[in-house]
């Protein structure tokens, strides 16, 4: 979703994933993409202005390698130790006019309508893989944490 929303925005996307995700990815918009497994994006040398990491797993002095000035990274998810390190490392960042932080996403019937809007309009499209029952919940976890969900699944009782 996040890709389809920076399209819609206008930005050009380099999208980060497994090999397997690629052209699910480019089929998606992704202007470029990076195999994570193949290359790491921090070790390219390339900066971006926005980075929006769905896992993170580096520190804030490599990441802000990656940003230009006034650049602005946010981490949605990873473990604890790295997201404190992010929080709290990424302070001494500000002076470089580099953000690094955690995402904290906005909810409330206005970000909704315009979601729901977006999609109306056709310009973001849901993606659901799978729709299971509570008995496939144990595998929904095992292949989501492996990185082969394209998409959501959900959980139907």
């Amino acid at each position: 979703m996040a890709l389809q929303l920076a399209k819609a925005a206008g930005a050009h996307v380099t999208a980060v994933d497994n090999a397997s995700k690629i052209a699910w990815l480019k089929e998606l918009g992704a202007d470029e993409t990076i195999d994570y497994r193949a290359q790491d994006f921090a070790g390219t040398g390339r900066q971006w202005s926005r980075i929006l990491d769905m896992v993170a797993t580096r520190g804030p002095a490599r990441i802000a390698g990656c940003l230009t000035t006034g650049g602005v990274y946010r981490a949605v998810g990873g473990s604890v130790s790295v997201l404190l390190s992010l929080l709290i490392g990424g302070l001494a960042y500000r002076s470089a006019k580099k953000s690094i932080g955690m995402l904290m996403v906005p909810s409330g019937p206005d970000l909704t309508e315009r979601i729901a809007q977006a999609a109306v309009d056709g310009r973001i499209s849901p993606l659901l893989e799978a729709v299971l029952p509570l008995s496939s919940v144990p595998e929904a976890l095992r292949r989501t944490g492996s990185g082969e969900v394209k998409g959501k699944l959900v959980i139907k009782p």
